[in-house]
This record gives C-alpha cells, sequence and structure tokens, in this order.
C-alpha cells in the first residue's frame, strides 16, 4: 500500500519485556505475590486518620517489590487489569473485615481502573467481594479517575447511581487534571473529591494554586461532597488548606503506603501534631 516499515530491535526488546510481565503477572494473581498497602487519609481539623487507600503492590520473586507503574499498563494491555482489580477488591474487603474484628473500624478506598469500572457486571463484583468479605457498604469507597467517567458520560452515570444505590461511597481521584467541569460533576452522586497534587505543591506559596483550591472546595461542599487534598508533604500546605475549609489530606507527611499491619499501628498512635493547628 505504498507504506515503508523498519525493523527496530528496541520494539522487539520492549515487547519481549511486556509478554515476560504479563506471564509473571499472570502467575503473580494465581499464586499470592500481590500485596496491599493501605496510605492513611487525615481529617486537617481533628489530625485523626478517617480512612485508608488500598494500593497495590507486587513481591517479585527475582526483583523484589514492584510499584503498579512497572505493571499496570501491561495489565491493561493484555486484559489482566480485570482480575487484578477484582483480586485487590477481594483483598481489601478482607482487610477491612480483619480490623473491624480487631476492634477498628476503619474504611477503605479502592481505586477501579477506566477498563474495569466500564465492566457491565461491575456492581455484581464488588456486592460479591463484601457479601464474602461479610463487610457493609458504608465502609468501602470506589475511586474513579475523573478522565474515566468522561469517556462515556451516561454510561457513567448509570454505574456511579448503581453503586451509590448499594451504600458505597463514591470518589473522583486526580480531580484538576482531566476535562470536565465542577458543574458538570453535579450530575453524579459522589460523595469525594480528590484535588490532585499539581494544585497542592505549591497551594502554601498562595497564587493561583491557592484560588482555584478555594474554589473548588467551596464548590463542592455546596454539593455536600468532602474534599480530600493529595501529595501533602509540608506542614505549610496543611495550613493554607485548612484555611480554604479543606476535609481531608493525604500523602507522605502523613504516611507513605504502608502494609496493614504498619498502617493500622498509625491509626492506633494517633499522635499527629502541626504547628498552628490547636
Amino acid at each position: 500500500g505504498g507504506q515503508v516499515c523498519f525493523y527496530d530491535d528496541n520494539y522487539a526488546s520492549i515487547l519481549k519485556r511486556d509478554y515476560q510481565i504479563e506471564n509473571d503477572l499472570r502467575y503473580a494473581i494465581e499464586n499470592e505475590e500481590l500485596e496491599l498497602y493501605y496510605q492513611p487519609k487525615l481529617d486537617i481539623n481533628s489530625l485523626k486518620i478517617e480512612s485508608m487507600e488500598a494500593l497495590v503492590r507486587w513481591n517479585h520473586p527475582d526483583t523484589g517489590l514492584r510499584m503498579p507503574g512497572d505493571f499496570i499498563a501491561a495489565a491493561e494491555a493484555s486484559g489482566l487489569i480485570n482480575p487484578l482489580g477484582n483480586w485487590v477488591m477481594h483483598a481489601a474487603c478482607k482487610q477491612v473485615r480483619e480490623w473491624q474484628e480487631d476492634g477498628c473500624e476503619m474504611p477503605v478506598s479502592i481505586n477501579l481502573s477506566p477498563v474495569q469500572f466500564r465492566q457491565p457486571d461491575l456492581v455484581e463484583q464488588v456486592n460479591s467481594a463484601i457479601s464474602m468479605a461479610r463487610v457493609e457498604p458504608r465502609l468501602i469507597e470506589l475511586e474513579i479517575t475523573e478522565s474515566a467517567i468522561m469517556e462515556d458520560v451516561e454510561a457513567s452515570l448509570e454505574t456511579i447511581k448503581q453503586l451509590s444505590r448499594h451504600g458505597y461511597r463514591i470518589s473522583i481521584d486526580d480531580f484538576g487534571i482531566g476535562y470536565s467541569s465542577l458543574e458538570h460533576l453535579k450530575r453524579y452522586p459522589l460523595d469525594i473529591l480528590k484535588i490532585d497534587r499539581c494544585f497542592v505543591k505549591e497551594i502554601n506559596l498562595g497564587g493561583s494554586e491557592l484560588a482555584i483550591a478555594r474554589a473548588i472546595v467551596e464548590m463542592e461542599h455546596t454539593m455536600g461532597m468532602v474534599v480530600v487534598a493529595e501529595g501533602v508533604e509540608e506542614e505549610s500546605q496543611i495550613l493554607a488548606l485548612r484555611e480554604i475549609n479543606c476535609d481531608q489530606i493525604q500523602g507522605y507527611l502523613v504516611g507513605p503506603p504502608l502494609p496493614a499491619r504498619d498502617a493500622i499501628r498509625l491509626v492506633e498512635q494517633n499522635v499527629y501534631q502541626v504547628t498552628g493547628i490547636t
């Protein structure tokens, strides 16, 4: 057809690498090589941990602990993202139950990939996970990216309505880097909005970042939503976020993603002290 193609050794090596990741990940899902880490979310006024976010890690036998950035793209390309997401769902619900039995009722948020969110049986999958773990829907928060819900607005609206009717809390993740608007989000029965770290990074310096964050917080509060700021790493950022009445914060200042036993120890210690907040 008048086209010319050139062979590139680098492309062959990339294909080989992705194929190896796919095979290893398939084995990992079936053989308990995956583990959930939990990152706390802190109430900005009480300085108490309100919930945890579940984040998957891969304990690879040869290369050690691998982060999601190393394998999520391969999982999406190969179709493994659905069994991976299902594993995360069941493992997180099981952990919620274990903490509850130990006397700590700790809600957990679970990230839904765009592929997983579009599955026609998503509601049944989530219901199955909480039923098997014997946990209440109110303890499960489902995080969906802003861009994912915008791919098919009407289908997204129906899915979110179904999940909300079952009692799950719905969160919009990474708000501010996509192309939806606050006005547009009014159509959805949402509970939580997470401001992307790009606005938080320099919020303590004032300027446009603080003004934008303030507008987001004020708008979402009128809609009855809780606002969470991501990527908080400095106490000065906490003070700025408190000034604009942000509800919760998440970031390495509060705590990095930790194994379940270490994450719940943060809750038990409950020793957060921030200069300027009493």
